[in-house]
């Protein structure tokens, strides 16, 4: 299993010599370009209504959701863990005002951002009521001059037996990076930013005891994710508070890690391999480009499939 970006900088110097920063450049190039080539970097919102977004200062009950410039293809779009069908912004239902009607959202649709960004926003066909959560997982097109934030599902503390609470000075993430992540700084949504240090992980990640040392505490959030979790320890004073959702958002992630699935990250060292050794060694260039643009083709192929049976499922 390849967690982070140094695993993977150790397996492309197995086949080519070259400084680590180099290939770390060419590794999230790759990952960029793979990210245009497939809808494959999938990155998340959570969010509660009223949205104060982007320091717009504007709620979603009277504004759309601003989608983030790295905005490339919608996935899905849950209403209190729902999901809302994409529809034409034609059959929204105005008052004699011309506003959206208050009331439970049925569907959603892409339009402008009226705040002169250049990505568009999701726009809901009713005003949904105060305190509703709100979960927008798109596609994004990646850069490697924006690191990027990244989106975790986590548990509260060892005291706790509620999953959100962070006030006791621990935090569970839902990733196998471990100490990758030491010093790595997450914003809880609304309560502040708090800086990872590192302690353990975890693979037997249930419990009884809410106080285990050796084991993630039970919960509903536990159960749904399984896998393994990482226990780092915070010094931030949270006064008890909980955060706003289950999940937290990971700043500068791509410094730590890719974003793209476990399953393809072996690709991206093709691309590497292949770009470092373009005046070195033309037949190794060759031979791993042209294994790049294959396991391109087969990503391709395989994204378009699950998109397919999906589609099919939906009209079943």
């Amino acid at each position: 299993m390849i967690s982070g970006w140094d695993n993977l900088i150790d397996r492309c110097l197995l086949y080519a010599e070259a400084p680590r920063q180099m290939i770390k450049n060419l590794l999230m190039e790759a990952e960029d370009e793979l990210s245009r080539e497939v809808d494959i970097a999938e990155r998340m919102i959570r969010a509660v209504t009223p949205l104060n977004y982007y320091g717009t200062g504007t709620s979603l009950r009277e504004n759309p959701l601003a989608l983030p410039n790295d905005y490339k293809k919608m996935k899905e779009v849950r209403y209190k863990g729902e999901i809302l069908p994409l529809i034409d912004r034609d059959f929204i239902d105005l008052d004699t005002n011309n506003t959206l009607k208050s009331g439970t959202p049925t569907g959603y649709f892409i339009g402008p951002n009226q705040y002169g960004d250049t990505a568009p926003a999701v726009w809901l066909d009713k005003n949904p009521p105060n305190g509703d959560y709100l979960t927008v997982i798109y596609y994004a097109q990646l850069s490697r001059l924006e690191e990027g934030n990244f989106s975790v599902p986590f548990l509260g503390g060892t005291d706790s037996t509620t999953p959100g609470a962070v006030n006791d000075g621990n935090i569970f993430l839902a990733t196998d990076l471990g100490s990758v992540l030491n010093g790595a700084i997450v914003n809880l949504g609304g309560i502040g930013n708090i800086t990872l240090t590192y302690n353990s992980i975890y693979t037997n990640y249930l419990s009884n005891n809410p106080n285990s040392t050796t084991e993630i505490p039970t919960s509903t959030l536990a159960h749904k994710y399984g896998g393994v979790w990482s226990w780092y320890n915070h010094k931030s004073d949270l006064s008890g508070r909980e955060a706003e959702a289950k999940v937290v958002s990971v700043n500068d992630y791509r410094k730590y890690s890719p974003i793209v699935p476990q399953m393809y990250r072996i690709s991206l060292c093709n691309y590497a391999i292949a770009l470092s050794q373009a005046k070195a060694n033309p037949e190794l260039h060759d031979k791993h480009y042209q294994m790049w643009l294959q396991d391109v083709e087969k990503i391709k192929n395989e994204q378009a499939d699950k998109s397919l049976n999906h589609t099919i499922k939906e009209v079943i």
